[in-house]
């Protein structure tokens, strides 16, 4: 069964429901709370049980895409959206960004401050 919308409608919704959470304070809290959004997102989309249960078991790790893990920020490359990076900072703080073309773009920035700021 096929999601009942879009990849970027549902990259959209995640963009809108982000602007009501409260702001994290670590890397850890800011991943488990987008992987949080992502899966009711999915879910309300019509994600099969399988899906979900492979999405709960994704973390913060090398196996699962994340990159320069022992940086602030640490990084990770949508395989479901190209182009879309997510980076997250040691301090909680989420910045969305939309790579290629002529320019590097933000869409979102989430920080720690209850700063959120969409492009």
């Amino acid at each position: 069964m096929a999601l009942n919308i879009s990849i970027e409608q549902r990259f959209l919704t995640l963009l809108g429901q982000l602007k009501h959470m409260p702001p994290c304070s670590s890397r850890q809290e800011a991943h488990d709370m987008l992987l949080l959004l992502w899966m009711r997102i999915c879910e309300g989309a019509g994600a099969r049980r399988q899906l979900l249960n492979s999405m709960r078991q994704r973390t913060l790790c090398a196996e699962h895409g994340w990159k320069n893990l022992d940086k602030s920020p640490c990084y990770w490359d949508s395989e479901t959206t190209p182009g879309i990076r997510i980076y997250l900072h040691a301090n909680g703080t989420i910045v969305i960004q939309r790579q290629g073309g002529a320019q590097d773009s933000e869409i979102l920035h989430f920080s720690s401050h209850r700063e959120f700021v969409e492009a």
